[in-house]
């Protein structure tokens, strides 16, 4: 038919067309075009086709005398994806088509075994020798549509790992359960499972509960039952949870013998297939979380097993800020519970009440296994215990009953008057034991009960655990002995008075000793108390008090307005003056004061209301309480979350970049060797490929700074250097009217450090320097960037608890005399994002602070409006003589000697360009795609292997799963681990079961060579 055509159309082409060509080259050119198309084409007329190219048998799977005759819809389902009718809607752009309306849409087919397959077709009416024909064009896009599928997928993933993430960020400390039971049922409904769960173990039990659960319909329930799962029950599972392993399982019934009681267990639940990860603090291992199948077997993907991981990650850090904030509340609850009975103390005057009470409400506070009252008795010279009870509050006989005075803890605690905490007592020295019969293990905390009339004796904590005292505990203790020695002196001073004197006088003497108790605590109280007018006037308060609000005197402050004058809002004062008036007495009442010279401070106050006897004007007593370091703790601690939680997304995003990037260098390292020409052109165009790869790569290791995973590189190193190179830089690109001034001795000692990371904090902190002298000065630029350099002991860091571990630091101080920082801006400088410049993107000073947390370091800021700033970074030295250093030669690259080297890198480019790289250099290869492909082929071709390559990102079977397998099967084998990112602990863990090298994706041609020689030569990486 074609063939007619075409002589039609010659018949009716000039000899020679307009452009020189004649009617054979044309018919040869539709020919090529016609039979060489990669598309289908068919010749139809009506609805029937007459004619079809070669592409078209190939696209169909059948003959051309198959096609010819049959229509459309002869090979399409009966219905298309929109829900048409396949005969119906061909009818409806046939009809278009032959109406002169071309037609472009896409459609199903059917090849002739049935296998269907998307198309782009084209449909235009064309006319040959009078006759109206339809031309379709047809192109296969199955394999396009499937990677926009892919695509998808890959969006919604990382879609919804962000939006997980971002709602953990946000979520206060007692709205964390609820996140991640939302969490749960989300992450069951995204992966389609039955059940997804968090088992947390519990240390004392050594059991796995499960305590956080999501279930589809009809799927029994774990915390319906309290299930739980003690590890002696579970050996192989525990096993690989404490190696933080991924418990993979796509069918329970086949599980190898060494789990027999963990199938047993899963089966007995109705499991089929589960998949699992352990949550871990730091080293510590809190439990695992996962997501099984019930009603059917499930084969795991990646994916799945990605969203495991990075979920697992986000729940640990919610769980352990979930702690944290529950063991500061209960810190700051037991603390609340002494002050409330404190006042009990004071007003109960008999002596076995308060006794009682006394011991009540330690119990409530701390563990203890006995608690004891030693009153001292100067006639016998000893000490008496007055009462002991035992851990649950019961009256006991006493175990070591009475003490001389001058032997013991506890009467060297009475003697000197100062309380003691002193873990191990056993091993103290001045330990006394009247029937000689040390015990193991015994802590204590012993504290005077002494008043101003009298030294009552002595009150004594003991733990006989494993388990010492902490500061906190100690701090408790004291604070409540204070209170408790005051309500036995007011005790002892009832029963005495109640003895010897009448009604009156008892009542005249009591109120007489109230009176300067009250005064003593007053005088003495660490916290603020006062009386003030319901108007907002003092009338009295204590040396404390005067001291928290910067204040002179008494008298001084007698003459400001509570409300117009301390408080940052007065209307905080009414609301507080209000709730008194109404309910008497309130607790803890947050309120922002204002010092004298200006500085804002963070209370709580506790007020009771009384009507004065002689005004019979109402009036406020009460506590005022400094929280303003605490406030101070709690915002650096959010702040640390947020760096944290940010890391978490940017070390996932580095990670895959590092693949991108992979793919690139070992492509232009294969460009460069097959140039052979070295001054050919093309070879710059590399240059300049190879110089953009390595910027990429570097924003990934700036990425991988905020997870606090790029650890590889810090070696010891000189500040100095640092600065000098920067200070070179810095004088070339920066204004010249801004000048550059350093102060830098030259016997700073050296610090543990990666020079890229802390040239880019010194950077990063210039640059805001230079911004903000240029935003000063009204476009007029011109001002001072100073660079000092010292050595500091720990005592001048700001960070005490940090300072105690180091010694000696390195102080960089980075000063400017811009336009300096608002106080209300200072506390946001670190967060991710924030800025205040107009094309900022607020992750300047995140990476700073990410890498000075990396070092193990401290940043602070002084700043005042107008003033300028100046930033002081505080690095830890190391005790290491630089000139001793010495730097490692560059390896010559040796060649290959025709060894067998087996590539397993599930990248198909990237398995490409290491075959060619290695090929090129004398190497033999052989190469696997994924874990179960280069299982089989190492199976059947080890004895002619040298070494492998194995890429520890696989489908199928895992990179770290092969390796067990191959050294299982040859401990001696020679495999090279590849990765774009490998967790420091799992990297230690490989090279121990005998991995010989490790290639950092993305990879050069260089390190290949190199590594590969290595694990020939067998030196251990």
């Amino acid at each position: 038919m074609i063939e007619n055509k075409q002589a039609v159309i010659h018949k009716k082409m000039p000899k020679k067309s307009s452009t020189g060509y004649s009617l054979k080259d044309f018919e040869n050119r539709f020919r090529a075009l016609f039979d060489n198309t990669y598309d289908a084409i068919f010749l139809m007329k009506g609805d029937t086709f007459i004619d079809c190219n070669p592409r078209t048998e190939v696209m169909f799977g059948c003959s051309r005398e198959e096609l010819i005759g049959k229509r459309p819809f002869d090979f399409s389902p009966p219905i298309q994806p929109d829900g048409r009718k396949s005969k119906e809607k061909a009818f409806e752009k046939i009809s278009k088509a032959i109406r002169g309306i071309p037609q472009s849409f896409e459609w199903t087919h059917c090849r002739k075994n049935g296998v269907k397959f998307d198309t782009e077709v084209s449909l235009n009416r064309i006319e040959i020798e009078g006759e109206l024909l339809l031309q379709a064009i047809i192109r296969d896009i199955t394999q396009r549509k499937t990677t926009e599928a892919e695509l998808r997928n890959r969006v919604d993933f990382e879609k919804f790992i962000a939006s997980i993430s971002t709602n953990f960020i946000n979520l206060a400390a007692d709205e964390i359960d609820q996140g991640i039971q939302n969490a749960l049922e989300d992450i069951g409904i995204f992966v389609d499972v039955d059940r997804s769960f968090i088992f947390l173990l519990d240390s004392k039990t050594d059991e796995y509960t499960v305590l956080y659960e999501w279930c589809n319909y009809g799927i029994a329930s774990l915390c319906s039952r309290s299930f739980a799962v003690n590890i002696a029950s579970i050996p192989w599972w525990h096993n690989k949870l404490t190696r933080f392993e991924t418990i993979r399982i796509a069918d329970v019934s086949i599980l190898p013998s060494p789990a027999d009681k963990e199938r047993e267990m899963l089966l007995s639940i109705g499991t089929r297939s589960i998949l699992c990860a352990p949550l871990r603090v730091g080293k510590s291992l809190i439990g695992f979380f996962g997501f099984d199948s019930v009603t059917e077997k499930k084969d795991w993907s990646m994916e799945s097993l990605s969203l495991l991981r990075l979920i697992g990650e986000i729940i640990s850090n919610a769980l352990e800020r979930k702690r944290r904030d529950e063991k500061l509340r209960r810190l700051a609850d037991q603390r609340k519970r002494l002050l409330e009975v404190s006042s009990s103390l004071l007003t109960t005057l008999n002596l076995d009440e308060v006794l009682q009470q006394t011991l009540e409400v330690l119990k409530g506070i701390i563990s203890f296994d006995e608690c004891s009252i030693h009153l001292v008795d100067r006639k016998k010279k000893v000490l008496q215990p007055y009462i002991v009870v035992d851990e649950q509050g019961i009256q006991i006989e006493s175990t070591k009953s009475v003490v001389p005075l001058g032997k013991g803890i506890v009467s060297s605690v009475l003697e000197s008057g100062i309380a003691e905490m002193v873990n191990d007592a056993h091993n103290d020295p001045r330990s006394y034991y009247p029937k000689g019969k040390r015990i193991n293990c015994e802590h204590i905390i012993c504290a005077p009960m002494r008043t101003k009339h009298k030294l009552h004796g002595t009150f004594l904590v003991v733990r006989q655990n494993e388990k010492p005292f902490t500061v906190e505990e100690f701090e408790l203790v004291q604070l409540f002995v204070g209170y408790a020695t005051i309500g036995l002196e007011n005790a002892e001073l009832y029963e005495e008075l109640n003895e010897r004197l009448s009604y009156n006088a008892r009542l005249f003497n009591r109120i007489k000793s109230s009176e300067e108790r009250y005064r003593k605590l007053f005088e003495d109280s660490k916290d603020g108390v006062f009386t003030s007018t319901y108007d907002g006037n003092i009338i009295d308060i204590n040396p404390a008090g005067i001291e928290m609000l910067g204040y002179n005197s008494k008298e001084e402050l007698e003459k400001v307005n509570i409300g117009q004058d301390l408080y940052v809002n007065p209307k905080r004062r009414e609301e507080y003056a209000e709730i008194l008036k109404e309910k008497g007495y309130l607790k803890d009442f947050e309120a922002q004061l204002r010092r004298k010279d200006g500085q804002t401070i963070d209370c709580l106050i506790t007020s009771s209301a009384y009507v004065d006897d002689k005004s019979g004007k109402l009036h406020f007593c009460g506590f005022i309480r400094d929280v303003t370091k605490q406030k101070k703790f709690e915002a650096q601690m959010r702040q640390t979350q947020k760096i944290e939680s940010l890391g978490q997304l940017a070390c996932g995003i580095a990670h895959d970049f590092n693949n991108v990037l992979g793919i690139i260098q070992g492509g232009l390292s294969a460009l460069r060797s097959k140039i052979e020409d070295k001054d050919s052109s093309l070879l710059r165009y590399v240059d300049m490929c190879e110089s953009a790869g390595e910027r990429g790569a570097d924003v990934a290791r700036r990425l991988l700074t905020f997870s606090q995973s790029d650890k590889a590189n810090r070696i010891p190193l000189k500040i100095n250097d640092i600065v000098n190179d920067l200070t070179k830089v810095l004088r070339h690109t920066i204004q010249k009217n801004i000048s550059i001034e350093t102060n830098i001795p030259h016997d700073i000692p050296p610090v543990f450090g990666e020079y890229g990371q802390l040239y880019q904090m010194l950077l990063n902190l210039c640059v805001n320097a230079r911004d903000a002298i240029v935003e000063s000065q009204n476009g007029i630029i011109s001002g001072t960037i100073g660079i000092t350099v010292e050595v500091v002991d720990n005592k001048k860091v700001p960070d005490k608890r940090l300072a105690a571990m180091d010694k000696q630091y390195v102080r960089i101080r980075v000063s400017d005399s811009g336009v300096g920082l608002s106080e209300h801006i200072k506390d946001k400088i670190y967060d991710p994002f924030f800025t205040t410049k107009i094309e900022g993107t607020g992750l300047g000073l995140s990476i700073v602070y990410g890498i000075v947390k990396l070092h193990q370091g401290v940043i602070d800021v002084v700043s005042e409006e107008g003033k300028g700033t100046v930033f002081s970074v505080y690095i830890p030295t190391m005790d290491v003589d630089l000139t001793e250093l010495i730097e490692e030669e560059a390896e010559e690259i040796v060649k290959g000697n025709n060894e067998t080297i087996l590539i397993i890198e599930d990248e198909k480019i990237l398995c490409t360009l290491l075959g060619e790289i290695l090929t090129e250099n004398g190497y033999q290869v052989m190469k696997a795609v994924d874990g179960e492909e280069a299982w089989k082929i190492y199976c059947e071709s080890r004895q002619n292997l040298d070494a492998v390559v194995l890429d520890m990102g696989l489908p199928k079977l895992s990179g770290q799963a092969l390796f067990e397998k191959i050294i299982e099967k040859n401990p001696e084998e020679k495999i090279i681990l590849a990765s774009g990112y490998l967790e420091k602990d799992l990297k230690e863990d490989l090279f121990k079961l005998g991995a010989k090298a490790y290639i950092q994706k993305p990879y050069k041609a260089s390190e290949i060579l190199r590594n590969v020689q290595k694990a020939l030569n067998e030196v251990n990486g």
